[in-house]
């Protein structure tokens, strides 16, 4: 009789299906009993008010997929080594590889194996969730596939990629720790090599040289982490007491959901790969560490410089501790010692043997010259990266951040602010010497180190960042040609300080959704009291503060320690809608100063400053503890909370908007 070569073996399918139950039927109890099961829970609870409709359901779900990254991450690995598990071993590769199915069917069979183990434990559990939501009354149809379709492609794509790596190990116990470093390999490498020329070059340390977008797509579980992410409102809705009865949930919207589409692209790639190296693959590898000719070469030298990069720095730094004076010499000796002997064992894994000094010789010289090589190129600057300096036409925005006597972060977009941070920025790079060599000191009210850092949007959607420290001097704000005076002229300007005060909400498209007025009682507890304000009067406010900006009567910068604006104990808290990241809610802290009068006089006009309700100044509400009101204002600053107005006769209904992000 004729034999038969197929292409797909059923046999094989339901054979892997049985052998490895345990991992697939294990994988769907977890999620049966994470989702569905928990849900059913929830959506019964007499007690839980909030699980109620469709959209807590989505929330659910959506809350779990933002996760879901790290599940398929583990697990693709798990699936891949079972169904690849042949290959590690001489006879059973020998076996398989004599069996009348084509290298193609046997590939596709077991890859096809591996998806199942994926996609049909989800498909239940999507399934399993849609009865129960539907048995409550708040069946999310939409939200329930787009949990399914986004496990899946995140399953298949981290699936694809272990078992691409598969293809080019002979050893079990590789596959899991060439998969986790290849995963996380770009970033790594990323930041250890920036930390290493980061100090030799102007400008770049603590900032990075750019491409971060790019290091991020390459580090797909990070990319998933901070990429796919959903925002919540809610309705705070209040009883006869005004009080909080319950928080109802009124829209859940889901980000980033291209992202698996583009993984499950790339995944489907890389199997395409997958299949081209496993048609080539020898038997007889079984065993070895790295099976293909080629990559051989990619790992000796691979393993060299990851090591001298990330354990040789870390090497360095542990007799070097923070803080000490830089000692490039002892560095490099710690990464070309680190990097000879990681060329050294990995010959030795692939070799299989301890014998491996001379054939490793040639390969520490090469290893030695590319750190040399790394170190010489930074350390002068042979590709000009500290010298680069963009034109203002080319750029599309700038963010400003000083660090001096106050603190302060703005985004400048209009052109003739532009041209005054890269005309600061050219006086800093064409006098790095002299700013280098600078006798760094803080006098009081005189001069003071400060810090400056660029960060350009460049028209094209590319990035550049820089940081510099600098000596701000009093008695140079009058030169012209001096940094500090060029400094100044930028932070005096109505955009920088409106930008700092205001952020975001300093764009008109991006009016505050609401504000909330807080004061200080002038009695014995000292209690602070909370006012809210509605829409409209919110949009008064904004355009009155508008107006103290455009008029320079607000929010001065001070670089170094000058005098004070006279500020009140009063303050406003505006909240805005972030646009741009997508971030729920903006909030903004602004303390009421004396030269506020518009804002005041909107105030007054509003009836929110009256009789009962007048301006208190921190310096009389507080005469003798002026630093724990610069405490209390700093702290105020920074909150975050939202305050809920109180009913008087009718009940209230107060939205809020929470964010939930994953990293």
């Amino acid at each position: 009789m004729k034999s038969r070569i197929s292409f797909f073996n059923f046999g094989l399918l339901r054979k892997n299906a049985v052998r490895f139950s345990p991992i697939w039927i294990g994988y769907l109890i977890c999620w049966t009993v994470a989702v569905p099961v928990i849900l059913a829970m929830q959506l019964t609870d007499e007690h839980n008010l909030d699980m109620k409709t469709y959209l807590d359901v989505a929330a659910f779900l959506g809350h779990l997929l933002t996760a879901g990254a790290v599940v398929t991450f583990v697990y693709g690995i798990i699936v891949a080594m079972a169904v690849w598990s042949y290959l590690y071993n001489a006879r059973s590769v020998s076996l398989m590889h004599a069996l009348p199915i084509r290298r193609s069917g046997l590939f596709l069979t077991n890859y096809v194996s591996g998806l199942l183990f994926i996609i049909v434990p989800h498909l239940i559990v999507a399934f399993l969730t849609l009865i129960v939501s539907a048995m409550a009354g708040a069946a999310a149809p939409g939200m329930t596939l787009t949990w399914f379709l986004g496990m899946s492609a995140m399953g298949i794509f981290f699936y694809s990629f272990a078992t691409f790596i598969a293809m080019f190990t002979g050893h079990i116990l590789a596959l899991p720790v060439f998969y986790g470093i290849y995963n996380f390999l770009v970033i790594v490498l990323y930041f250890t090599i920036e930390s290493f020329i980061g100090p030799f070059l102007y400008g770049i340390n603590g900032v990075g040289l750019g491409g971060e977008t790019i290091v991020e797509w390459l580090t797909p579980v990070i990319k998933l982490l901070s990429g796919v992410f959903i925002t919540t409102s809610y309705e705070g809705i209040l009883d006869a007491d005004s009080s909080v009865a319950f928080n109802k949930l009124q829209d859940v919207t889901l980000y980033g959901g291209e992202l698996f589409l583009i993984y499950a692209v790339v995944g489907i790639l890389l199997a395409v790969l997958s299949y081209a190296v496993y048609r080539t693959h020898k038997s007889e590898t079984a065993g070895d560490v790295v099976c293909v000719g080629w990559a051989k070469v990619v790992f000796r030298y691979g393993v060299a410089l990851t090591a001298a990069f990330t354990i040789g720095q870390g090497l360095y730094h542990l007799l070097i501790p923070y803080g000490d004076v830089h000692n490039v010499a002892v560095e490099l000796i710690c990464m070309i010692l680190v990097g000879v002997l990681g060329f050294v064992i990995a010959v030795m894994l692939l070799n299989k043997t301890f014998h491996v000094i001379r054939k490793s010789a040639r390969g520490s010289v090469i290893c030695t010259a590319a750190i040399l090589l790394v170190f010489v190129a930074s350390y002068f600057d042979v590709f000009g990266i500290t010298k680069y300096i963009p034109e203002a036409d080319d750029v599309q925005s700038v963010s400003l951040s000083v660090g001096a006597y106050n603190y302060s972060e703005a985004v400048l977009k209009e052109p003739e602010n532009m041209e005054k941070v890269v005309e600061l920025h050219r006086y800093l790079v064409d006098h790095r010497k002299d700013i280098q060599n600078s006798d760094w000191r803080w006098e009081l009210g005189e001069e003071i180190d400060g810090q400056i850092t660029l960060r350009y949007v460049m028209k094209d959607g590319s990035s550049v960042a820089r940081s510099y420290r600098m000596m701000i001097t009093k008695a140079d704000f009058e030169n012209e040609d001096s940094a500090s005076s060029k400094l100044k002229h930028i932070v005096d300007t109505k955009e920088y300080r409106g930008s700092d005060l205001l952020g975001i909400m300093m764009d008109a498209e991006h009016e505050p959704l609401r504000a909330a007025f807080t004061y200080y009682e002038k009695n014995e507890s000292d209690a602070m009291s909370e006012r809210m304000i509605s829409d409209k009067d919110t949009k008064v406010l904004y355009k009155a503060l508008l107006e103290d900006i455009n008029a320079g009567r607000i929010h001065k910068i001070n670089l170094i320690d000058e005098s004070q604006t006279e500020e009140y104990a009063n303050s406003l808290e505006l909240i805005g809608k972030e646009v741009d990241d997508h971030s729920a809610v903006y909030r903004k802290n602004i303390r009421l100063e004396t030269d506020m009068t518009s804002t005041i006089a909107a105030l007054k006009k509003l009836n929110i400053l009256n009789d009962r309700v007048g301006l208190s100044l921190s310096s009389e509400l507080h005469p003798s503890d002026d630093e724990t009101i610069a405490y209390e204002a700093a702290v105020e600053a920074e909150t975050t909370y939202t305050m809920i107005p109180k009913a008087e006769k009718t009940v209230q209904v107060t939205t809020f908007s929470t964010q939930v992000e994953h990293f």
